[in-house]
């Protein structure tokens, strides 16, 4: 597993590349999840901007990829896990989902990965 991780609030100017990078990883599935709730790419960034909170995952300094999570009650939900291609491969997002796991160890019962 990669060490060394570090997460900080999404900057406004950075929304753009998550949703890029959301759209090519998922393509067509996550357009067809949307169409089938009625929802469209710009529902989905009402939802991103109001929902939760979007964090920017970095790597030494360096920035990999963006993680979407909520916490609802006794559980923490993963929206969105969105590593650049670059850093596939390495084990990043099992990090972030171990670091989220600790994190919010003593607040929920539970993580559910809707990605």
């Amino acid at each position: 597993m990669e060490a060394n991780m570090d997460y900080r609030a999404l900057k406004a100017n950075e929304y753009g590349t998550f949703f890029s990078m959301m759209k090519e990883k998922t393509g067509a599935y996550l357009e067809s999840r949307l169409v089938a709730m009625g929802l469209d790419w710009g529902c989905l960034q009402d939802m991103v901007s109001s929902v939760g909170e979007v964090r920017a995952v970095g790597q030494g300094g360096m920035p990999v990829g963006f993680v979407w999570i909520e916490k609802r009650d006794a559980r923490l939900h993963v929206h969105g896990l969105v590593i650049d291609p670059a850093y596939r491969g390495r084990g990043i997002g099992s990090s972030v989902l171990h670091d989220l796991e600790s994190e919010f160890a003593s607040q929920v019962e539970s993580i559910e990965v809707g990605v």
